[in-house]
């Protein structure tokens, strides 16, 4: 019987995922292996997984024919992902998603990025300017994640 669900999330990153997991190793890990932990530890086939924590089963991604990643995911109870991620919409990951998403642009572009997890569970992303060669700094960066509005990505 499968439990896995059918997401409409997709993500459009590795890259981002890997950083993500470096970013916030309290939260993610990354596993780099073709499959994931599911309901009975079942291993079901994926391109990459990730371990959150607090939960038993894991995520894992799978590359669509269009290049991007869609999150195969378990929500049997049991699994803790529902409670780990903040519900079915992925929060958390979507979350630590941008905040990488947002280092690996700003870093492209020259800045120097550093993150810090606030006393109240809030991230803070301090983006600083290598040599002054472009006109924003981490204010504009941090306003555009605080808005969900990724450097280079999608909002």
């Amino acid at each position: 019987m499968s439990h896995i669900s059918n997401t409409k999330l997709r993500l459009d990153s590795k890259e981002a995922v890997v950083r993500m997991c470096q970013l916030l190793p309290e939260l993610f890990t990354f596993r780099d292996r073709k499959t994931f932990k599911s309901y009975g530890h079942a291993n079901w086939k994926c391109d990459f997984a990730i371990s959150v924590a607090g939960a038993n089963y894991e995520v894992g991604f799978e590359k669509q024919s269009d290049g991007t990643l869609k999150p195969l995911v378990d929500w049997w109870s049991s699994g803790g992902l529902r409670k780990a991620l903040d519900g079915e919409e992925m929060p958390v990951l979507m979350k630590g998603y941008n905040v990488a998403k947002t280092a690996l642009e700003s870093e492209r572009l020259g800045y120097t990025t550093a993150l810090a997890h606030m006393p109240n569970g809030k991230y803070k992303m301090l983006v600083t300017k290598n040599q002054n060669k472009h006109k924003f700094g981490w204010k504009t960066a941090l306003k555009k994640l605080a808005t969900g509005r990724i450097l280079g990505g999608n909002s």
